[in-house]
């Protein structure tokens, strides 16, 4: 979902091509064109209208999870490698991890906040705040240039958007 919404966004800016410096490229259109894109990627995730799948992040672990194991808290893909591990799945040094950002839960004693996408069963458990704000970040950096924030997406009324 945060993919695809900017895979979008960088189209849109990639169509306004040199102008896209200017404000919204001066064309009110694609500006309601990003507008739109935002508003459907926020509303969609609110409303949990999309895959767990286009939610998952891929992350290569660098280190011996099992290493790890002594450590008192856990970076995200270590926290799924364990998981993986105490499934009795095989993981190692430069796996691919691929999680899904959920609410917190308690594991072991530990606290986590993901999960390997195929561990997250219902779209209750996505961490939805976590992916919104995500997606705030990285497009106000890309909207940026176009003199445009991510508050101008937001629909004055009517739904939970407007509160984030």
């Amino acid at each position: 979902m945060v993919h695809a919404c900017m895979r979008d966004a960088y189209e849109f800016g990639g169509t306004c091509g040199q102008s896209a410096l200017a404000h919204s490229c001066g064309d009110r259109s694609r500006h309601d064109h990003a507008r739109a894109i935002v508003r459907k990627a926020m509303d969609d995730l609110l409303l949990g209208n999309l895959p767990i799948k286009d939610l998952e992040y891929a992350v290569v672990i660098h280190d011996d999870p099992k290493e790890k194991l002594k450590g008192s808290s856990f970076h995200q893909p270590y926290q799924c490698a364990i998981q993986l591990l105490d499934s009795g799945k095989s993981v190692k040094r430069g796996d691919e991890m691929h999680f899904v950002k959920v609410k917190p839960f308690n594991y072991q004693g530990r606290r986590f906040t993901v999960k390997p996408t195929e561990y997250v069963k219902k779209f209750s458990e996505i961490n939805v705040l976590d992916y919104i704000r995500n997606l705030k970040t990285a497009l106000n950096q890309t909207f940026e240039p176009m003199k445009i924030t991510i508050n101008e997406f937001e629909k004055s009324k009517g739904t939970l958007s407007d509160f984030l």
